[in-house]
């Protein structure tokens, strides 16, 4: 089931469970249950995007509410498998205690910058471009640097210098990280792409911005989506 838009009646995750289980006859969640129990097959269902079963309001989290609970009354015909977007997983266990439906939490996220490292350069391969990093301000006074004996070694040095510097940024986030790699390509070549190790973000516009504008932010984090109609539930607004 990828639910990739936002359900958060009852009703809504009624709708979605009868088509993705494949009983139009049934009327309710109830009997969806009933079914489920019965089948003498045991299956395995994974649940894309459970970010998208709640709205946050004082009544927005029956959707989410009620799948735990159908998943809770049906292991032992079904092996549950669920995805969350990480902030909105993080505020569902804070309001619901969402962790304590599940046997093990498996976070992706990568601390380690030789992970981030293999995942970028993996996907940086296909492309078929070599790499050229340009010698950052931060080492071209570098002793260290200077007593290298070949471009080679000093672009393995460089190249150190930008992952450790990415994976710092980054968090361990490689969304966030793909997204600093992609704004480091300077030129590309015909055969070489260039690489600027200046990894910088400024961060202090966020403190100019209104509260309304960070107060949507705030909720496009945790939501990872909102329409108009929902972003008017969340703040009360018409």
């Amino acid at each position: 089931i990828n639910l990739d838009y936002t359900v958060f009646t009852e009703q809504g995750l009624f709708n979605v469970m009868r088509v993705a289980f494949a009983e139009p006859d049934i009327n309710s969640l109830p009997e969806l249950e009933s079914k489920i129990s019965q089948n003498e097959k045991k299956i395995i269902c994974i649940f894309e995007n459970l970010h998208n079963l709640f709205i946050r309001t004082i009544d927005g989290f029956n959707a989410i509410e009620r799948l735990l609970l159908l998943m809770s009354r049906t292991q032992h015909k079904v092996f549950w498998i669920a995805t969350c977007a990480q902030y909105g997983f993080e505020y569902l266990d804070h309001v619901i205690k969402i962790s304590k439906y599940f046997n093990r939490i498996v976070s992706p996220g990568f601390k380690n910058k030789d992970d981030i490292r293999e995942i970028i350069l993996k996907r940086h391969r296909m492309s078929g471009y070599n790499l050229t990093f340009n010698v950052p301000d931060d080492l071209v006074k570098s002793r260290k640097f200077l007593s290298l004996a070949s471009d080679n070694d000093r672009q393995k040095n460089i190249q150190e210098f930008y992952f450790e510097k990415l994976s710092v940024l980054s968090a361990g986030n490689i969304r966030v990280a793909l997204f600093f790699w992609l704004s480091s390509i300077k030129e590309i070549f015909k055969d070489k792409m260039i690489i600027s190790p200046e990894l910088n973000f400024d961060f202090s516009f966020i403190s100019v911005l209104p509260a309304d504008i960070l107060f949507t932010f705030a909720a496009l984090i945790q939501h990872e989506n909102l329409n108009e109609e929902n972003h008017a539930l969340v703040f009360n607004q018409e």
